[in-house]
């Protein structure tokens, strides 16, 4: 299975939930902060009076201590996936058994295996073990909502939540390659395009563009060429309206996560020349970023420029290194990911030091000082790029120019370039980049035993 930008993962469709719920998601996930802001300002207590005039401070603290254990019991709901509506339920313990019956028990459920945060909580050690999971999380919002479509005591509104949550699996079963889901996906999306319930026929037939082009990976290549030049084509015709542009960046973005790099990078080209020939000033932004992009997924058996500025002060520039085989490492400190990346670099850098290998990390992080005490912290041994006068230029964050000259979407990004200095790989994480590294440097040495059977 490809690896799946996680990215996708948390955009999670509303459309299944309701506005009203969507936002009171969003508090529960925030509510600390809500809660300090709606904290009231300090009063005398003789000027805390009731209809009688009597002082009640009592009252108020009871009830403040109330809406805080509310708002954490929300917040504990939305962490499982799950809505206010659906605290009272008894639901199985094990979030990967359903409900023997119950719609509002079916619904909950399925919720709570769309969740990226629940499933978040399961362990696993690999990529490939997480979109096993997810292969049978969405396998069973399938089960769990196709039930409540079929039953004849759903009612309107729990049928639209049933058929969001069933379209968002489909998405999510496409995006995992899993087998028969081409076919499967779009075959729901179009049974539900033409269901007797309008706001259901309304989603579903909003959908299934989206699906097609999640179809792309199982795809004969004539197929993925059909359906590529009407994407680009739709583009043109809508006159570059957003729902079109949107559609068309989707493709890309499946591509980008495939397996022919070539093919997205000149798809991207395609799409950046395409956006580049209006002169609508709403695209010109978004024909910038795929432009962006277009030029990092070209870069594999390409040279690839950077010059900027070292956390030190120092000017620096790629070209210094040449000879050596080099990691460009986009991060940041805030980002989790990119932090569970360090210690297999580290070792790495350890053993292939010596031999020419060298790390350049680029931070996207907001501000210079925590990159400081990180690297400080941390030990890091390799040169880390930040942008100079970032309070002046605006240049911190995703603003960083290198990040955005190469179109840095979503971080780690990494990239090897050999002793060539051609780039071998522009997705050198975890195990890609051990096997790279050990094909031009032979195996991993083994680390010796020390005294204490220390590593």
């Amino acid at each position: 299975m490809r690896q799946i930008n996680e990215h996708w993962f948390s955009r999670i469709s509303w459309a299944s939930v309701g506005k009203k719920w969507a936002a009171l998601a969003v508090v529960a996930m925030t509510s600390s902060v809500c809660l300090a802001q709606e904290k009231p300002a300090t009063v005398p207590a003789a000027q805390i009076t009731t209809g009688n005039s009597e002082a009640k401070p009592t009252d108020d603290k009871q009830a403040s201590d109330e809406a805080k254990a509310k708002a954490a019991k929300i917040r504990a709901a939305a962490m499982q996936g799950l809505l206010p509506e659906d605290l009272d339920l008894k639901l199985p313990e094990d979030i990967f058994q359903l409900p023997e019956s119950g719609i509002p028990e079916l619904l909950a459920s399925a919720r709570r295996l769309s969740s990226p945060m629940a499933l978040s909580k399961q362990k696993v050690s690999s990529f490939e073990e997480m979109n096993a999971l997810r292969l049978k999380a969405n396998n069973l919002v399938t089960t769990a909502t196709e039930k409540v479509l079929a039953d004849p005591a759903a009612n309107e509104k729990q049928a639209l939540q049933a058929a969001g949550l069933l379209l968002n699996a489909q998405s999510m079963l496409l995006r995992v390659e899993a087998p028969g889901s081409a076919q499967s996906a779009l075959a729901i999306a179009n049974r539900l395009a033409t269901d007797s319930r309008p706001a259901i026929a309304k989603m579903a037939s909003e959908k299934i563009d989206g699906l097609r082009i999640l179809t792309i990976p199982q795809l004969e290549p004539a197929a993925v060429d059909t359906l590529l030049a009407e994407t680009l084509n739709r583009v043109k015709v809508a006159d570059f309206s957003t729902e079109s542009i949107k559609l068309a960046s989707e493709a890309g973005r499946t591509l980008e996560y495939g397996k022919d790099p070539a093919l997205a990078a000149s798809y991207m080209s395609r799409l950046a020349d395409l956006l580049e020939s209006t002169d609508k000033e709403t695209v010109t932004p978004i024909a910038e970023r795929v432009r962006g992009i277009s030029r990092r997924l070209g870069l594999v058996g390409n040279s690839m420029e950077v010059v900027g500025t070292t956390v030190e002060g120092k000017d620096f520039d790629l070209a210094s290194l040449k000879g050596k085989v080099v990691l460009v490492d986009f991060w940041a400190t805030w980002c989790g990911p990119c932090i569970a990346e360090i210690p297999r670099v580290k070792k790495l850098h350890e053993a292939y030091h010596d031999k020419g290998f060298e790390v350049v990390g680029i931070s996207l992080d907001n501000s210079i000082e925590p990159l400081k005490e990180f690297i400080e912290k941390r030990e890091i041994p390799w040169v880390n790029l930040y942008p100079a006068n970032t309070s002046e230029t605006k240049a911190a964050g995703w603003s960083n120019p290198i990040a955005k000259f190469y179109g840095v979407n979503a971080i780690p990004t990494c990239i090897l370039i050999g002793a060539d200095g051609k780039v071998i790989t522009v997705k050198a994480r975890g195990q890609v980049l051990e096997d790279a590294l050990a094909k031009i440097y032979g195996p991993l040495p083994e680390v010796e035993e020390k005294a204490g059977g220390q590593k």
